[in-house]
């Protein structure tokens, strides 16, 4: 899968968005690629939190994105003593979300 390597963070670069970021190592220290940018809601409010947890969980994507091909390729080796029907659904699920990606 082809997406932008580095730890990804979210930032407050402004009271009206947060953003989802990257240190951009081809151009340096402080310089940051954006990932995605979370708005608030059209009065500019942020409701609830609901907002800065979209972000996290946009931020943990490439850490969630390994840690179930690590499942996947466990599964596939050992079963992880796991009862067949659920390792081969581990196989099957996960490698159809993954082809989402």
């Amino acid at each position: 899968m082809n997406y932008t390597k580095g730890e990804w963070k979210v930032e407050y670069p402004n009271w009206t968005m947060i953003a989802v970021l990257t240190m951009d190592e081809e151009v340096g220290y402080e310089t940051y690629k954006y990932i995605a940018e979370v708005n608030p809601c059209e009065d500019g409010r942020f409701l609830d939190g609901e907002e800065t947890a979209n972000a996290h969980l946009i931020a943990a994507a490439p850490d969630m994105y390994e840690a179930l091909e690590d499942i996947i390729k466990q599964a596939e080796k050992s079963h992880m003593m796991l009862p067949p029907d659920l390792a081969d659904s581990i196989k099957v699920f996960g490698k159809q979300a993954l082809a989402y990606l």
